[in-house]
């Protein structure tokens, strides 16, 4: 085995380095100390699994939080616009009734019994209601304004007797929602 010392040390370990390293080296210059720079490679601790185990923990949740963005973008209903947001609500207060559906598309201060209930009260007891002609009149980033015509068929009537334009203010709160819906005044 070698030894090796600093250079400088009086030990006479420097010549016996340098003559085992390197025999062969040329005389040094006149004058000059013998010395040799030797390049040891230096060893590592091994990293053991941990880091393995944690880049193959780190991709599988990549991978399932891939997955689910995937498939909850894949089964959500694609988002409504204002219009088609006012023809649901319609539907769900005039043809179902149903609180449920209409919680789905009106804001959050209105629940979806209170839209049924006053949007109902504002028709005649008993009328077939239909509408047509959803307009949009006003939008911006997070308001719009719409239109329908409201038409009643009251139940001794073969055709609509009463036409009422009304108007729906809607809000962007995660997707278009209606928060008002109320007849114009003639």
């Amino acid at each position: 085995m070698i030894g090796l010392a600093r250079a400088g040390y009086s030990s006479g370990v420097d010549e016996k380095v340098v003559a085992a390293v390197a025999p062969a080296s040329p005389a040094p210059v006149s004058g000059a100390a013998p010395t040799q720079v030797i390049v040891l490679p230096v060893q590592r601790a091994p990293m053991g699994r941990a880091p393995v185990i944690f880049a193959l923990l780190s991709l599988v949740l990549a991978l399932g939080a891939g997955a689910v963005y995937a498939l909850h973008r894949s089964t959500a209903p694609p988002e409504l616009t204002p219009e088609q947001t006012v023809t649901e609500f319609l539907s769900a207060v005039f043809l179902s009734a149903d609180p449920g559906r209409a919680g789905a598309v009106v804001c959050a201060g209105w629940s979806g019994q209170d839209a049924v209930d006053r949007t109902t009260q504002q028709v005649e007891a008993g009328a077939h209601v239909s509408w047509d002609n959803v307009r949009l009149i006003a939008i911006a980033d997070t308001t719009a304004s719409a239109t329908a015509q409201i038409r009643q068929r009251l139940p001794d009537d073969k055709q609509p007797s009463v036409s009422v334009e009304w108007r729906f203010q809607l809000k962007k709160e995660n997707g278009w929602r209606v928060c008002e819906a109320s007849p114009l005044a003639n």
